[in-house]
């Protein structure tokens, strides 16, 4: 019995595959996403709807603090509901009592960037939709 292919590369709508054995062609490449996808759709419709301060700002408060810890009495840190950012430029932030973790804002605008450039391909057709 043949072991699973490992993943080697998942970006949006793509992905790769190797190391099938007895293979010939050891590279597959996908390229499409489903448009009965919700997730897909309601990104795709986010991008299209917002301008680009809306989705900046959307997309800090979301991702910029993606968990916060707190120390009780008793030197322990527990999970609470994430509070404003502390320092939008780091990705961990530790103040006094208070652990945050998210990204940072150049990582912020990366995946921004990322979410631009995927909406530009699938409206050019580059990455159909099926």
């Amino acid at each position: 019995m043949h072991a699973l292919p490992d993943c080697l590369d998942l970006e949006p709508g793509q992905a790769e595959l190797d190391g099938v054995p007895g293979d010939t062609h050891p590279l597959v490449r996908i390229e499409v996403l489903a448009r009965r996808d919700r997730a897909v759709d309601a990104a795709l419709a986010l991008l299209q709807l917002c301008d680009d301060a809306q989705l900046v700002e959307v997309f800090s408060a979301q991702l910029g603090v993606v968990a916060q810890l707190e120390k009780d009495d008793s030197g322990t840190y527990r999970s609470v509901r994430p509070g404003e950012n502390l320092y939008p430029n780091e990705g961990v932030r530790i103040a006094g009592n208070t652990v945050q973790l998210g990204l940072a804002r150049f990582e912020i605008e990366a995946v921004w960037k990322r979410m631009q450039d995927l909406l530009a391909r699938v409206e050019s057709g580059e990455i159909p939709l099926f």
